[in-house]
């Protein structure tokens, strides 16, 4: 059992390390030791926070949170105005956010932050902000704490999934007050003294929401206030207990917090502020902030341990279970529970209550390739809820969400539902109600979208066989995304027994062709008449959506023997794989004007003309499977993880994308990889473990063994067996995975060009 959360705050960074160490000493003892280990003591969540727009190291925010919770908790070092929130170079933190972000595109909404302070020192964000030190902070997956030396206080917070325990404890003053302060615009508050209680609500966003939209939150003190009052940009009003404007806030001021720490119930929603209340009832009643945290412990440790590493060095630990920890973030359980234990929920796409599941915060162009690929893998039960959620979008709103952030936002190019959905049907993840699913993939596939539902391009995509350059941006880009979702509609639609459907996106899935030119080798921009437009395979933008024409070539997953051929056969291929490696990292901005952060990110990582910042380059070094030189995806897969994953403030290469590079690196850890969303085979690469234990929902195990990765160089796969039967494909179908086995990996420092004795 990991310690209570007062005893763990205010010790510095150096002994996380040391209690890193000593966990990672008892990883190596027996698997029923195993069994206890605190798993969450490996998440780092402050991993990602030293970052910026003009060139991401993850963009993240060290969320004190549970899996899929609907409100995560935050410090706040920054105003309202900026997305970055909190980064890990700042030097003062303002409050304790409520948080409904998943990406810093997108920015957040119905957002509240509390602060503690003393004295009288003003409530706008700077004007209250208090320095503070990391190694006088302890930020983990199920609670947050600091330090605020300016006011001698430490405040705390664990959180549920839609309440929060908060805790202030003082070491100075016996008297404190608490800022409460709704964000911007469109605010209401009203403080109940005698009752010890507050309410609240903004009606904040940035889109994605009907115009009857609210976030509520409600707080329950241990104590009855001495004094309160609320406040506005301009104006202060003591004994005041409502007030509603652009930006309203309150201030309430305890007593004897010297003596007795106080501690405040905090409840969300998105229903009203009974149900907030009801919420704080059903996850807290009267447990404490220790309590809460153990709790959250345990639903952490119940989901990082559906996979157990063992023999990883402490920084591969950290990486790993700090990377599942942002996997299971998002996206968002949006239902809450009422009275009568219901699940409802308020739909972002038609402002009405419904009852059911629902989901948000998060891009289906960024989940598709490896986060909701991980859910269905090792949280199938988790992913029917994902499911059904997206179902329920598409029948509150008419379409499946590009970027449901709550509801419909302006998303990347293409449709992905039809991804996910044949994704999980294929590996039998089938909760949801499938009939309705496939209307809307659909409509997807056959009327034409806008940026945020449906497909942009499609009347010219149906009548060409592609989306022509002259008339659509991004027309490269939008062509391949098209022709994967086609391909999957027509696994889905020959799964339901819909034939005509089949055959026709069958045969449209083919049309990534007619951007593939032989001449050059790369797929380009096509006018509408035909003609070729000018190609430059570094330039970005243009046909193509934040990549070049070296990215993009490689976006043909659901057809890669298809394009294998085009590009000459196996031996081509691995070549044309090592010049993409190798090539100068050149980059030529195109329309773009600038070099905006992905640019930036992939001259960074110094791997060629590799993007890994970026979603289109994520499958690439698995493509070598495919390839005579299949024993170069294990050494390229070891080095991306270990040079692009650290352990450290900025240890990401790119946007984290909501559990989308955090997915990646998981299945690479394992040896897997998921290479074509929609079909149900795992390409090999290499384990980075000696030993994992994968407990699937079924109840079967799977150990994958990384045998002689201790030995410094073995890089190499030398062997692959399944149950002592050796494969000799580099790819291994889902459903033998989960009947469970031991999937053994001999490594050694010498490369092995016969490993696999046949590719596709």
């Amino acid at each position: 059992m990991g310690l209570p959360v007062d005893a763990l705050v205010g010790q510095q960074r150096v002994k996380l390390q040391i209690r890193r160490l000593l966990c990672f000493s008892l990883l190596l003892t027996a698997a029923a030791a195993a069994q206890e280990q605190d798993l969450t003591q490996w998440v780092d969540p402050l991993i990602g926070t030293r970052t910026s727009y003009e060139l991401s190291r993850g963009n993240t925010y060290p969320a004190a949170a549970r899996p899929g919770g609907m409100t995560s908790w935050a410090p706040q070092t920054a105003g309202y105005e900026n997305a970055l929130f909190y980064t890990y170079d700042a030097d003062s933190l303002n409050g304790i956010r409520a948080t409904h972000q998943a990406s810093v595109w997108m920015s957040d909404y119905g957002d509240f932050s509390l602060m503690a302070v003393t004295g009288e020192p003003g409530f706008l964000p700077a004007q209250r902000a208090s320095p503070f030190l990391h190694d006088r902070e302890w930020s983990r997956p199920e609670s947050y704490a600091v330090d605020l030396p300016r006011y001698a206080l430490r405040l705390e917070v664990a959180p549920t999934s839609r309440a929060a325990v908060v805790r202030v404890r003082s070491t100075r003053r016996d008297t404190v007050t608490v800022i409460f302060d709704p964000h911007p615009p469109g605010t209401l508050i009203e403080i109940l003294p005698s009752e010890a209680r507050l309410r609240a609500l903004t009606a904040t966003h940035m889109g994605g929401t009907p115009d009857n939209f609210r976030s509520y939150l409600t707080a329950q003190f241990d104590r009855i206030p001495v004094a309160w009052g609320t406040w506005t940009d301009s104006t202060v009003q003591r004994g005041a207990t409502h007030s509603q404007g652009d930006h309203s806030g309150a201030w309430v001021r305890f007593a004897d917090v010297r003596t007795r720490p106080l501690t405040l119930r905090v409840g969300t929603s998105f229903l009203g502020a009974g149900q907030a209340e009801i919420n704080v009832e059903r996850e807290i009643g009267a447990a404490g902030l220790n309590d809460i945290a153990a709790q959250g412990r345990r639903d952490w440790n119940a989901l990082l341990g559906r996979a157990r590493v063992e023999d990883g060095s402490e920084e591969r630990n950290t990486v790993f279970y700090t990377a599942l920890y942002r996997s299971l973030l998002f996206p968002r359980d949006w239902h809450e529970i009422d009275a009568e234990g219901r699940m409802i929920h308020f739909s972002p796409y038609d402002g009405q209550v419904h009852e059911g599941p629902m989901v948000a915060d998060f891009g289906l162009w960024d989940a598709y390739r490896t986060h909701l690929p991980l859910h269905f893998f090792l949280f199938p039960e988790r992913g029917n809820t994902i499911l059904q959620g997206l179902v329920n979008a598409y029948r509150e709103g008419g379409w499946f969400p590009k970027w449901a952030g709550p509801g419909y936002r302006d998303g990347m190019p293409g449709t992905h539902a039809e991804i996910i959905i044949a994704d999980a049907w294929a590996k039998r993840v089938r909760g949801f109600d499938v009939e309705s699913a496939y209307e809307g993939l659909r409509r997807n596939a056959v009327d034409p979208g806008d940026k945020s539902r449906g497909r942009i391009g499609l009347v010219e995509y149906d009548r060409l066989g592609y989306v022509p350059a002259d008339l659509v941006d991004g027309s490269v880009s939008r062509t391949l995304e098209f022709a994967y979702g086609d391909f999957c509609v027509s696994l889905m639609a020959r799964a339901l027994g819909h034939e005509a459907d089949a055959t026709r996106f069958s045969h449209r899935a083919q049309n990534w062709r007619h951007v593939f030119d032989e001449t050059s080798g790369f797929v380009r921009g096509r006018n509408a008449d035909g003609s070729w437009a000018a190609l430059d395979p570094v330039e970005w933008g243009g046909p193509f959506v934040e990549g070049n024409a070296w990215h993009y070539t490689w976006g043909v997953p659901h057809n890669i023997p298809g394009l294998v051929e085009v590009l000459g056969g196996k031996s081509a291929m691995a070549a044309r794989l090592d010049s993409f490696l190798n090539a100068p990292p050149t980059v030529h901005t195109g329309e773009y004007g600038r070099m905006i952060h992905e640019m930036k990110e992939m001259v960074a990582s110094g791997m060629g003309q590799y993007a890994h910042g970026n979603q289109p380059s994520h499958h690439v070094p698995y493509l070598y499977n495919h390839t005579d030189a299949a024993w170069k995806t294990a050494p390229l897969a070891r080095d991306i993880g270990d040079r692009l994953y650290r352990d450290a403030p900025d240890g990401y290469a790119g946007d984290e994308d909501t559990g989308s590079l955090g997915s990646w690196y998981v299945f690479t850890a394992l040896g897997l990889y998921p290479i074509a969303p929609g079909v149900p085979t795992y390409a090999l690469g290499a384990p980075r473990f000696a030993r994992a234990e994968l407990r699937f929902g079924n109840g079967n195990r799977l150990i994958v063994e990384g045998v002689g990765i201790d030995v410094p160089g073995a890089v190499y796969v030398q062997a692959v067996s399944f149950d002592g039967e050796r494969l000799h494909m580099p790819f291994v179908e889902h459903d033998r995975l989960m009947q469970g086995g031991t999937l053994r990996f001999v490594m050694g420092t010498e490369p092995n060009a016969d490993v696999y004795s046949s590719v596709p």
